[in-house]
């Protein structure tokens, strides 16, 4: 029971089925002390329920960040 409603059998609040988190990194030398990278990260959330009730909730999703630059002795240049 919770706030007098019955709740047996629902979801708990805010408690996805599942989360999965991958990411890859890559890197090159491109010359003299100098190296490319790219790296990719990717987070797949379940839905899930606001409440006991399970009466209102969010949908399932998934999350990108890219990431690319340069090295460079000490120096690093990121875009954004």
């Amino acid at each position: 029971m919770a706030g007098g409603v019955d709740v047996a059998g629902n979801d708990l609040p805010n408690a996805p089925r599942y989360t999965v988190a991958l990411g890859a990194q890559f890197s090159q030398a491109v010359g003299a002390g100098s190296q490319c990278f790219g790296r990719a990260d990717v987070v797949f959330s379940g839905a899930y329920h606001y409440d006991e009730a399970n009466r209102e909730g969010q949908a399932a999703y998934s999350l990108v960040n890219l990431r690319a630059g340069v090295k460079a002795r000490g120096f690093v240049a990121r875009p954004g």
